[in-house]
């Protein structure tokens, strides 16, 4: 782990224009997930490597700031050098912006950011919501809603996907449901727990 977080500070250094390592930290260990319902005891275990990395970058006495993190549950996908170099890169781009005129324009989101918005997606699709009729989705199923170049998919049995496992947190097993497809909210695109599925008749549930 030492050697692992040296060579990823070393990493930065080199960089003209970084002016120090913030912070850098490297963990590991077991995740483990214990559900016990209607007499069933469910149990799943996996393991977790992660990383961290701030570094501030100078240029023309302005400083910037940027970070990596990375999360994984296979050695296999965890690179703490490209983490390294990514936070460099953003730290180094930051750090020569300017304040420029408003303008409207097209975005692209970073991972993390997208990451944000599903999140926030996430309560519009909730079937309780949509039940009572607080979800902006709730008249919207099987009709487009975004660019027919977005795909929404939850996959709870991703391979070396963060929480793969063989059930839910109601102890369903998990399957691949497209919640989006193409632009279009379809019928698998609604989250219902249990008891509120049972009272609808809905049969298709996920938590």
């Amino acid at each position: 782990a030492e050697e692992t977080l040296k060579e990823a500070e070393d990493l930065a250094h080199p960089y003209s224009g970084i002016k120090e390592v913030e912070k850098i930290s490297l963990s590991s260990g077991r995740s483990s997930y214990i559900l016990c319902r209607k007499g069933s005891f469910l149990t799943w275990q996996e393991p977790f490597y992660s990383f961290l990395i701030s570094v501030v970058a100078e240029e023309s006495g302005k400083s910037a700031s940027s970070w990596e993190w990375l999360e994984v549950n296979s050695p296999d996908c965890f690179n703490a050098k490209e983490k390294s170099k990514k936070a460099v890169e953003k730290a180094i781009a930051l750090s020569h912006t300017r304040k420029g005129e408003s303008l409207k324009t097209k975005v692209l989101f970073p991972p993390f950011v997208v990451v944000d918005l599903l999140e926030l997606l996430s309560f519009a699709l909730s079937g309780e919501e949509v039940l009572k009729g607080r979800s902006f989705l709730k008249d919207k199923l099987g009709k487009r809603v975004f660019s027919d170049e977005i795909t929404i998919i939850d996959d709870g049995l991703l391979e070396s996907g963060l929480e793969t496992r063989p059930f839910d947190d109601e102890g369903m097993p998990q399957s691949r449901k497209v919640l989006v497809e193409k632009g279009e909210r379809i019928v698998q695109g609604i989250f219902l727990p249990v008891f509120i599925a049972n009272f609808t008749e809905v049969q298709e549930i996920t938590q």
